[in-house]
């Protein structure tokens, strides 16, 4: 009997327990069920930009003290402006800085990725605005969409938590691939690349205008004030010379039209010998007295010379003389030294670029009189903006050390990640062989700095495999640096990619060539064709 009982108790409790478990069951499955359905998503068509309403920011309850609002946009799903899918405002914080505002729509129906998207090309519209006026370009944003949308834009968060446009590597970068990879895009993503190319005619700042010497940097550039006497700079600038046309200059094929003054130790014009002899010694104090080679004391002014540039639209210019003149590196000189001897007498001029991309591009702020001398080691990569306008005549010094072997020294700076000077050593191998090192060394330095994502060398490997017949590997290489913003390296590829579907023997370079992922083979040509015809490639990328 007690069995029975106890036997009937244990079947009443567990029956009980599976009706609350099924109870239970069901009223979690109806929750999972109620919180996982899934959204009913707009599908999005196209996308509208609209200037917003006036007073869309307001002045009193959306700006600080001292900020203006220099544009507001809204982004509609298609023309029915059905679904409102963000919003956007550049506002400016101050005579150099700007804030690009972005804010996701909260509506349903819409997205993350449509909101992404949307303010992606919202973002563009708005910093075409202030790219080419504006240092410093940050941006607000108020959840993920904006953040990613932010992120696509090229903006980074910098050490003090600030989310900033970065105009070196990022910015470019991530324009060039909204150009490339979204044809919806690819319009607003050529402007805010021309506003950035812009930046190009920006004055490099210089923290001490006063001073006798404004060191802009410690290790690689400065600019000395006040470097020549104004009798020293009227003697060079109104001395008249037989300037050589007929020598071509390795940097661009044009002619050089220079005349040499002094070449390797040895004056060659009587009438400037006894000014020049004098100026070297002050030329060589001051680079051994700077940062710049102060490990070299054995360095001395080997080569000095003048230059003339005249402007594009000058009949002397259809006499192929020269107008400006490419960046590049100085892979002769450990050093140069050089000066404007008029720089109010023309436009355009000296630059420095930090980067391959043209955003990075600063003129250098040569004094009114043409006294000032500008100083920079051999990792800076310079040349000579167009000139519109008058006529340019310029100081150069060159100065060197007698090196044992540029592989060594090249090695050295590989060790020490000092990519730009190893490249103008491997430059140095390619244009002195001998039994020491060949093009084959040269090569592989070249190489070792592409795979540590230097873009010029990886031009010039691509350079070097093209002539040795492997375009595959020449292509590889090319990419590399183009993706950086390396413009000779996107015509060669636009050259190439060109002629892929009319070249039997290139049918199937394209499945041979690794591309990265996200990459569209036949964007990536058109965009680079389109570049390599343009009369200007850096105006646009």
């Amino acid at each position: 009997m007690l069995s029975k009982f106890v036997l009937l108790s244990i079947l009443f409790i567990f029956l009980l327990n599976t009706q609350e478990a099924l109870r239970f069951g069901n009223t979690a499955s109806y929750y999972l069920k109620k919180r996982c359905q899934r959204r009913n998503l707009i599908r999005l068509r196209s996308i509208v930009v609209d200037e917003a309403e006036k007073g869309f920011v307001d002045a009193y309850e959306n700006l600080e003290d001292g900020e203006r609002c220099l544009v507001a946009l809204k982004a509609w799903e298609d023309s029915s402006r059905n679904y409102f899918l963000g919003a956007g405002a550049l506002v400016e914080v101050s005579n150099n800085e700007v804030t690009l505002w972005l804010g996701e729509s909260d509506e349903r129906g819409v997205g993350l990725n449509a909101q992404v998207l949307a303010l992606v090309r919202l973002g563009l519209e708005l910093m075409a605005f202030g790219l080419d006026s504006y240092e410093k370009i940050s941006a607000e944003v108020s959840g993920p969409g904006s953040r990613l949308a932010a992120s696509r834009l090229g903006f980074e968060y910098s050490n003090e938590n600030e989310l900033l446009f970065e105009d070196k590597v990022k910015g470019p970068a991530a324009l060039t691939a909204l150009a490339v990879d979204n044809l919806d895009f690819r319009s607003a993503a050529v402007h805010a690349l021309r506003s950035l190319s812009r930046r190009q005619k920006w004055y490099l700042k210089v923290s001490q205008e006063n001073d006798t010497r404004a060191t802009l940097s410690q290790t690689h550039y400065y600019l000395s004030r006040a470097f020549l006497s104004l009798e020293e700079s009227l003697f060079f600038k109104s001395i008249s010379l037989d300037f050589d046309t007929a020598h071509l200059d390795s940097v661009d094929g044009i002619s050089s039209h220079h005349c040499l003054l002094l070449e390797d130790g040895k004056y060659l014009v009587p009438q400037t010998e006894s000014l020049v002899s004098k100026i070297i010694p002050r030329v060589e104090a001051i680079i051994h007295s700077s940062a710049l080679c102060s490990t070299t004391k054995s360095i001395k002014v080997r080569d000095v010379f003048l230059r003339e540039y005249f402007a594009a639209n000058d009949a002397s210019f259809i006499n192929q003389q020269r107008s400006s003149l490419a960046p590049h590196f100085d892979t002769w000189a450990d050093a140069t030294l050089v000066i404007d001897l008029a720089p109010l007498e023309h436009d355009g001029g000296l630059y420095i670029q930090t980067h391959t991309h043209p955003s990075t591009r600063r003129l250098i702020p040569f004094s009114a009189n043409g006294t000032d001398a500008f100083i920079h080691d051999n990792s800076i990569l310079h040349g000579v903006a167009r000139l519109s306008r008058g006529k340019r005549r310029s100081l150069i010094f060159w100065l060197s050390a007698k090196q044992s072997s540029f592989e060594n020294q090249s090695n050295v700076l590989l060790n020490y990640n000092d990519m730009h000077r190893a490249y103008c050593c491997a430059a140095n191998m390619e244009n002195n062989q001998n039994d020491d090192y060949s093009a084959a060394d040269a090569q592989s330095i070249y190489a070792a700095l592409a795979e540590r994502g230097h873009s010029l060398s990886a031009c010039r490997l691509g350079s070097i495999r093209e002539g040795h017949g492997d375009l595959v590997g020449a292509c590889a290489a090319w990419i590399l640096a183009a993706r950086d913003g390396n413009t000779l390296a996107q015509e060669a590829l636009a050259d190439v990619l060109s002629n892929v579907a009319e070249n039997e023997d290139m049918k199937d370079l394209q499945s041979r060539v690794t591309l990265a992922p996200g990459d569209n083979f036949r964007q990536l040509a058109k965009l680079w064709a389109k570049l390599a015809s343009h009369r200007d490639v850096s105006a646009l990328i």
